[in-house]
């Protein structure tokens, strides 16, 4: 069996992190709500938006066997020209500054457990403490830092 190129997994990674997380979040923007209370800043779609950004790495990871490097690089630069070209496009402004960071965070949060479970199974073979674990650890630590430090 031919194993497909770098550019072709990192091409997949970079398609699914343009279009998912700015599509879906202007989809959910655009969706009437049955509710006037019930406003997109309520706790269900967020959490929801961020759960279908962190299911797309696990299942690239899982289950097309791309592998981390791919998920992440193609993953962080598709989901920043994703937002930068729904800004563009729907004149969002501070959609980049703000909701970009919480995107790039579910697609690192996604890579980290397909990761994890591919490393259980015996596909990525690397010592018990794991050198991506760091690379995840600092993906993840200023965006989680940054809002903790703003508030305080």
């Amino acid at each position: 069996m031919k194993e497909k190129p770098d550019i072709v997994l990192v091409g997949i990674a970079f398609a699914f992190g343009a279009v998912v997380p700015a599509g879906s979040l202007y989809t959910v923007t655009v969706i009437p709500l049955p509710e006037p209370g019930a406003g997109i800043f309520s706790i269900g779609y967020p959490l929801a938006w961020f759960a279908l950004i962190a299911l797309g790495p696990l299942v690239l990871g899982g289950w097309l066997g791309l592998p981390t490097d791919a998920l992440l690089g193609g993953g962080i630069l598709g989901t920043i020209t994703g937002f930068w070209a729904f800004a563009i496009r729907f004149e969002w402004s501070m959609v980049l500054i703000v909701i970009a960071p919480i995107a790039v965070l579910a697609i690192t949060i996604g890579a980290w457990i397909a990761y994890e479970l591919n490393r259980q199974r015996g596909v990525v073979e690397e010592p018990s403490y794991g050198t991506w674990r760091y690379v995840f650890i600092a993906l993840t630590a200023p965006v989680i830092a940054i809002p903790i430090l703003l508030i305080a």
